[in-house]
Parts: structure tokens; sequence; C-alpha cells
């Protein structure tokens, strides 16, 4: 069955929203726009929509990912789906691009999130330090229990030009790791409070290639 690959960006007040309440609204935004959506079957039919690598509360991001699986007998191109779709939903929940998928979402490995750290108090320079450093500890915790990780370990790559700081870490199905893990990893060696903005900006397969 076709599947068709869902671009968006998620930012501003937006990046508030829990992803339940994403779900919700792309729901939402599908019936307004009248996207032909396949349905299970059964005693409770629902869409097929499916989202790459929820986000933490108050991260940005210009490639959130949505595929959905269109009603077979009711085709649409996708350049009709996406100005249909960006009819319904507001800028900062806007879509950039509608292509069908030869790709599966199993296959992201990595996520790369840009990092604007206040400059006040020494603040963005002192979180360029942290990141200089062999040892990053910080406790992540699941539902099940709590550790100490070393987070430098579990960066994969770190990119700093001119105001600009791009950190590359795991995210998918087999491991992920959440950029605001950094902010508290800071918080802890500093005492510091800053403001900061992460944005999440591409996603990349196990071989570091742009996944698409």
């Amino acid at each position: 069955m076709q599947t068709i690959r869902i671009i968006f960006r998620k930012t501003g007040f937006l990046r508030y929203i829990s992803h339940l309440d994403l779900q919700r609204a792309m729901q939402r935004a599908m019936a307004r726009a009248e996207i032909p959506l396949w349905h299970t079957q059964g005693f409770n039919p629902h869409s097929y929509l499916c989202f790459a690598s929820p986000l933490s509360l108050g991260i940005n991001s210009v490639t959130e990912i949505l595929d959905i699986k269109p009603n077979p007998r009711k085709r649409m191109p996708t350049n009709e789906i996406k100005t249909r779709l960006n009819a319904a939903l507001t800028e900062d929940l806007a879509v950039s691009d509608v292509y069908e998928a030869d790709t599966s979402l199993n296959d992201i490995r990595y996520a790369e999130y840009s990092f604007k750290i206040e400059k006040h108090n020494n603040n963005d320079s002192d979180f360029r330090k942290m990141l200089n450093q062999n040892f990053i500890p910080v406790i992540k915790k699941t539902k099940r229990s709590e550790e100490e990780i070393n987070l430098k370990d579990e960066i994969a790559k770190i990119e700093i030009k001119d105001n600009n700081i791009k950190i590359t870490l795991p995210a998918g199905n087999t491991k992920t790791i959440k950029p605001l893990l950094l902010i508290t990893a800071f918080r802890d060696l500093t005492g510091k409070n800053p403001e900061y903005d992460i944005t999440r900006e591409k996603f990349f397969t196990k071989d570091f290639n742009i996944f698409r």
C-alpha cells in the first residue's frame, strides 16, 4: 500500500503542545482538508498516521515527519495534499513537502539540533566549554529506572560555527537521547539556568545520510 510522507514544521507557540495534541491537530487538519485516508477494518476503524521520533515540549522543529496511507480508491496528487493541508494549518505548523515515501521511519538513527544559548553571564561560552569536556554527566530517566550516563559518549557530532551550535544525537526506535539532557547537564554542572532555543533541523540514517 502506498505511503505518503509529509514534512512539516512545529515552531513558535506550537512547540509547547504535546505529541498527543499534535496527533489530534493533524487528524483534524486532514479532515478539514478532506484528504482521503485509508482506514483500518474491524470494530474500531481508524486512519493510519505515523509520526517520526516525538519531540519534547519546548523544542522547535523544521523537519517533522508524518506518514499517511491514502485511500487507494481516491488518490490525490501530492501537491494538492500540500496545498490543502497548508490551508487547514497555521504558519507554525506549515507543510514544506509531500511525496511518496520509499524508505521506512525505522531507518532513522540520528537527529541534528541547533542550539542557541543566551550570551548573558557567559552562558553561551560556558555551554561550549562543557561540550569540549570528555565527561558530561547527567541522570537519564526512563519509566522504570534512572541512570547516570556520559552525554559526551552519546553525541554523534558537534559542529560550532560563529554563534551556531549544531549537535547530532541518537533518535529513532533503537535509541533516543533528548536534546534537553544537554541543558539539564549544563544546569547541574554550572548552577546556571540560561534561556535557550533548540530546533530539530534534520534526520539521518545509520550511515549519516539525510533521511527522506
